[in-house]
C-alpha cells in the first residue's frame, strides 16, 4: 500500500474527520493503517499467496523425482 499510494498513507494516519462520510474502501484503508506493522504484514501476505502455488508445483516435481529414483 505504501508503494501504491505513498501520499495517501500519511493522510490516512493523520485523519481526524467524520468516518461516516468515508466510503467503505476508505474506512478499510483507515483501519488497515492502524494495524501495527501493517506494511510488513501486507508484504508477507503477498509473499504467502505467491509462494503456495510454487510450493505445490515443487512438491509435485519432488514426488516425480522420488518415484523415478526408486524405480517406481
Amino acid at each position: 500500500m505504501i508503494a501504491v499510494f505513498p501520499g495517501k498513507v500519511e493522510k490516512l494516519e493523520s485523519f481526524q474527520g467524520d468516518r461516516s462520510r468515508l466510503s467503505e474502501a476508505e474506512v478499510f484503508a483507515l483501519l488497515l493503517v492502524q494495524v501495527p506493522s501493517y506494511a510488513r504484514r501486507l508484504e508477507l501476505l503477498v509473499l504467502k499467496l505467491q509462494l503456495l502455488p510454487q510450493l505445490s508445483t515443487l512438491q509435485s516435481a519432488i514426488q516425480t523425482l522420488t518415484r523415478a529414483a526408486l524405480g517406481a
